[in-house]
């Protein structure tokens, strides 16, 4: 343990027990679910339907004020990024063709309103 770690560490008694966060995702070979407990709804976007991948963020300094915001096929999911399953979620969405890793990491070290667009379906037709 480092000189800052031995710091500001707490003792454990003082640590607080982990957070349980109530929104998860979850992906599959066909797309990506997830749940939204507030409304008692789960919803699904396919990976044939999604069309625009971003990120938006909020005032912060909370970070449940950033959001994945998946849209497609008349379907938006918002998922914040400490629902669970989330970092196998950015996994996949960096593999997308053309993703845009700069607007990601501008939008993670933002605390500004705005919205990022990481990565926008080209049609091929």
């Amino acid at each position: 343990m480092n000189f800052f770690d031995r710091l500001f560490a707490k003792k454990n008694d003082e640590q607080k027990a982990p957070r349980t966060y109530p929104y998860f995702c979850t992906l599959d070979d066909t797309g990506i679910t997830s749940n939204f407990p507030e409304r008692l709804e789960t919803r699904k976007i396919t990976f044939e339907e999604l069309e625009s991948v971003s990120i938006r963020t909020g005032e912060g300094p909370i970070s449940w004020d950033v959001f994945w915001v998946l849209e497609g096929g008349g379907k938006k999911i918002w998922i914040p990024i400490e629902a669970d399953g989330e970092p196998e979620l950015v996994k996949e969405l960096m593999k997308l063709s053309r993703f845009d890793h700069r607007a990601m990491t501008d939008a993670m070290s933002t605390s500004q309103n705005a919205l990022f667009r990481c990565w926008t379906k080209v049609d091929t037709n």
